[in-house]
């Protein structure tokens, strides 16, 4: 769908959401008005993962094939995992708490659904953080580990792996897409709670932003689960001799 010719702006404006793919690198409005090629470049990606991504995210759906992925390496993987974290915690929920601060101020905190959101958001804001925290803490430096041993043959991440009692399945046992399901959740209640509330541009906003880190944590659970984590498993299979 997209090549390095493909000028950035003009697939934003054909598939909105192909933003989203943009957005963790932190692009001005004036370096978008330029080919993938160009802009790969200035912000040091590879052009062929990236354009991986637009295709993925321009119908989130039905576009996201792990083969796809295949043959990016798990460094790169985890740059943009990691890049995907700082972007929800630094900006997406930021707007996110904002426009509910300003439906807020409209409807007052009181207001039943108001009520409602401030709460899920706290709750979820919690959760969402220690869902990273566990992942940066724990996981992806188990996997770069693993990648350094078998590809770099490093003593020291022999070491940590042979100290460490974490393991791939530990990570498993307790992920699951309750982060996702909980965001599809809140925008089902609102999106059939309040006809006055509904009518409002800030409440659109709302809904809006919520559908987008939607469809932004589903991209980044498929390529958690069906990338990053197969990759990784072949090489602790591979270290562990199981």
């Amino acid at each position: 769908m997209f090549t390095e010719t493909t000028n950035l702006r003009e697939a934003i404006q054909n598939y909105p959401f192909v933003e989203m793919a943009i957005a963790r690198y932190n692009p001005t409005t004036q370096n978008l008005n330029c080919t993938v090629s160009l802009f790969c470049d200035h912000h040091d990606i590879d052009a062929a993962f990236f354009i991986q991504l637009m295709d993925a995210f321009a119908d989130v759906k039905n576009n996201f094939h792990p083969k796809n992925f295949e043959a990016f390496s798990i460094p790169l993987i985890l740059d943009y995992l990691q890049k995907t974290h700082s972007f929800y915690l630094n900006k997406r929920l930021l707007e996110i708490e904002q426009s509910i601060s300003n439906l807020a101020q409209i409807f007052h905190p009181s207001h039943a659904l108001i009520k409602v959101l401030i709460d899920f958001f706290k709750q979820y804001e919690n959760d969402l953080i220690n869902h990273i925290e566990d992942e940066e803490i724990h996981l992806f430096p188990y996997i770069s580990d693993l990648y350094k041993v078998y590809y770099e043959g490093g003593a020291s991440a022999i070491g940590e792996l042979n100290d460490s009692t974490y393991r791939l399945d530990v990570f498993e046992t307790h992920h699951d897409d309750e982060i996702e399901r909980q965001i599809s959740l809140v925008s089902q209640i609102i999106m059939h709670y309040d006809p006055e509330l509904q009518n409002s541009l800030n409440f659109k906003i709302l809904l809006t932003q919520l559908q987008a880190f939607e469809d932004d944590l589903h991209i980044h659970g498929l390529l958690e689960d069906h990338v990053l984590i197969p990759k990784a498993r072949k090489l602790e299979q591979a270290f562990f001799n199981y």
